[in-house]
This record gives structure tokens, sequence and C-alpha cells, in this order.
């Protein structure tokens, strides 16, 4: 799919690591400039939509799934059939500082059936004013807010799941797809929308990068095991394999309430998880994990990915992100812990350490935002939605068993929230970048909520 797709648009060779042929086609839908007093960071948010081959039926849209034509031999082609095209919506915001000196672009990846409008989060704002970065996003597609209604008929018949795997695989292709818009030199960097008012491109078209939380993350080791044009990525708050995770997060409860009147039994629901990943993997990143890095798949380069963990992430569950670790090689920053803050025997079990300051390579680091308080006193951790009222921060250490975490606020935003974490996503995404150690030696990493 994404080599017959960019062959579409001239480039035959993506082995090659050019940018070679021309930008997918675009519309600009609405443009909104903002004075310093209106957004001191960032200066003009552009929507628009943009033509991509579509693989499924339904005219891409949810609930469509992908047909394969039959070869002579009556097997049927590895391939599906492309019917037609499809508009994808995207949304990209141009910090101030761009300005002046051009902004890195980067995709970013937003959350569990969510919408590419999550790019103008208070966090995605500093990190793109902090650091002059450009995010484009669009609707990962198979999981965004526009399937909701498939998901939940899914949940009640998961026989029909191949609809959402389907849609995934076309999702990353669409990102793929808004990706060298950025950075094609007959795209974004040559519409009057993304320059200056001396006429100059507010985009550095030099080097894509991703960014991404949650779902993002999740999802976003597939699409870099898939990108041709970006060779680093940041997965914040990252899992793979949504059958091992979904049953540990709090975001699953309402759509178990779903799930489970269609398929009564505790087992049986477990077994269905575990069987719809097969098809699942096709979309996120535990299809994918042997190739993100060191292995990469067929006219791709090698990857580099700094993953962001949460500490007790009541939403993805931390187990998932260090199997995610462990499987494509990442070292991890040690100590993971402070005194206390894990019940593991051996922290990080089978992840190696980071051999310096300024690492090469992928890596794990995990953010914590401290023990439950009140007020900075320590008390007794109490229900999320009750501690929260109560004004409460912080959380548990991760849970041993595979249950769903509910004690303390949920830590699920707090890495991207820390200036020293998107600090250490800037030196990161960068042409050479590398990971740099931005807490104490000798001291696990802790978020802004949680002084030393």
């Amino acid at each position: 799919m994404r080599d017959k797709a960019f062959a579409a648009l001239g480039d035959k060779n993506l082995a090659d690591g050019k940018v070679a042929g021309k930008a997918p086609t675009y519309t600009i839908t609405s443009r909104e400039t903002y004075t310093e007093g209106d957004n001191p960071r960032i200066a003009k948010q552009i929507k628009g939509t943009y033509t991509v081959p579509c693989f499924l039926t339904k005219g891409c849209a949810a609930g469509g799934v992908m047909t394969y034509a039959k070869s002579k031999k009556g097997k049927f082609d590895s391939i599906p059939i492309q019917q037609g095209t499809m508009q994808a919506e995207f949304i990209c915001r141009i910090p101030r500082a761009a300005l002046t000196s051009p902004a890195r672009p980067s995709l970013y990846g937003h959350g569990l059936l969510g919408s590419p409008s999550e790019i103008d989060a208070g966090n995605v704002d500093d990190m793109a004013s902090e650091h002059n970065m450009m995010f484009c996003a669009t609707p990962e597609i198979g999981m965004s807010n526009g399937d909701v209604f498939n998901a939940i008929r899914l949940l009640k018949d998961m026989s029909n799941f191949s609809s959402m795997a389907d849609r995934l695989q076309q999702g990353l292709l669409n990102e793929l797809y808004l990706g060298r818009l950025m950075i094609n030199a007959g795209g974004f960097p040559a519409s009057a929308d993304f320059k200056n008012g001396a006429g100059a491109s507010v985009i550095d078209k030099s080097e894509l990068y991703y960014d991404s939380n949650s779902q993002g993350g999740i999802l976003g080791g597939a699409l870099t095991a898939l990108s041709p044009d970006f060779k680093r990525a940041v997965l914040g708050v990252v899992g793979m394999n949504y059958s091992v995770l979904l049953p540990r997060s709090t975001d699953f409860k309402t759509y178990e309430s779903v799930f489970k009147p269609a398929y009564a039994s505790r087992l049986e629901r477990t077994i269905l998880l575990t069987i719809i990943q097969n098809l699942w993997d096709r979309g996120e990143n535990n299809g994918y994990a042997h190739h993100i890095t060191n292995d990469p798949l067929k006219g791709t380069p090698k990857h580099q990915v700094l993953m962001h963990v949460a500490l007790g992430d009541h939403q993805v569950a931390q187990v998932s992100a260090e199997n995610a670790a462990r499987t494509i090689g990442a070292s991890g920053r040690f100590p993971a812990y402070d005194a206390g803050r894990s019940f593991d025997v051996t922290p990080l079990w089978s992840i190696p350490a980071t051999t310096s300051a300024n690492a090469k390579g992928s890596g794990l680091v995990i953010w914590d935002a401290g023990p439950c308080r009140i007020s900075g006193i320590l008390t007794a951790c109490l229900e999320d939605s009750v501690f929260d009222d109560a004004g409460g921060i912080g959380n548990p250490p991760a849970p041993i068993e595979a249950i769903t975490p509910t004690m303390g606020r949920d830590p699920h935003s707090r890495p991207r929230s820390s200036p020293a974490a998107r600090q250490q996503k800037s030196d990161f995404l960068k042409p050479n970048g590398s990971i740099v150690n931005p807490c104490p030696v000798g001291r696990a990493c802790r978020t802004s909520t949680w002084d030393y």
C-alpha cells in the first residue's frame, strides 16, 4: 500500500531516502492568525484536506474493509484493491518563533479515539513554542473520534473486527502522506499560508519528526516502522498489544459495559481479545515492533525512538511499554525508580542501562509524579475521582497483577506537561540528536509535580 501510494506521487524508490516526486494534493479550508496578545506561543492555525489513495470499501468511511483480487493461481493478492481516493483532514499550528527562524516539522499522534484538534493542547503548544516545532495532525482513522460508533458495533459482534484493523492501516498511510506534504518542496513549504511576512517558509523541510502521546504512541511505532521520511520518533506514554493493555486501562471501562452483555464470560472476552490481536497487529506497535529500529522494512531507513512512560499510568499499562522497549532494543535510564516506587524485583528487567548522559540509539525513560499527597503532605491514596476532588496528586507504583490501577491521580499526562521531559524530547528530535539525561545523577526522573 505504502509503496503503491508513494509511487503515485512519482517517488518509486523510497530506499534512497530522497523526497522525490510531487506533493499530495491539498486544499486549505481555514486559516486563523493570532496576535501576540491572543496567543503568545502560536502565530497561526491552518486546517485543510489532502488526497490519499483509498484502499477500503465505503469510500474509506468507518466500517469499510480491504478487499483483495484473486491471482491466476487462485490465490489472493497481498495488496488490497485501491478504491479511488479519500480526503483526509489536517490541522497545523505554526509557532510564533517560526516567523523568524524555520520550525522543525513534526507529525503529532493523538489519544484514544481522539482527533487532530488535540494539537492545540497546552503541552503541545508549549513544546511548539519552547522548541520551535510545527506540529501537524490528521485523524488516526480506525481509532479516531469518527470511529466511535464502529468500535461500539464491534464490541457487540467481534466478527466485524477487520473493519477497525483495516482502517487503522489506511490511517497509517494517511499520516505518511501528511508527513510527505509537510516536507515536499511543492507541498506546505511552497504555500503562502506557511510563509512569514517576508515570504520565507516557516518550515525547515530538511528533516521530519514524529511526536505523540497515548494512542499516538501505541500506533506511532507502527508508523515509525513504515516511515521513509522521518528517522526519529518520540512515543509518549506508550505501550503495545491492545489485548494486554486494554483490560488494564481505565479507558476501557466505558467500552467494557458494551462488551460484557455481548460476551458474558470473562474467559470468553479474554480469548476474544487475544484472537483479534492477530488483526490488530496490522495497525499498532505489536505487529511492527521488530522492525521499528534496527531491522527496518524494505525501502525504509533505520529509526531511533525515545519512549516516555508515566510510572503507574492508569490508561496505558506500564508493563506493555517495557515489553515494547525490550522488543525494539531500547536502553533504559537508570535509576528508573526512587526507593519504594516499584514492586519489581529487577527494575526494567532485561533492558540495558543507557551508557552515557548523551546516549545514542533508542531509549526508555520513566517519569514519576510521586507518591500520593495533598498540599504536599503524604497521604493514603484514594480512588482517582475522589482524590482529584480533594486536590490530591501522585499515585502508587504500577501493580504487578493484571488489574486496572485506579488509586491516586492518573499520571498519564504528567511527562508531556513537564518542561524537563519536553527538553529531552527536543534534544532527541534533531538530525544528530541524543537522549540527554535531564534528571539528577543517581535519582529517578520526576515530573514537574514532584520536586526533588
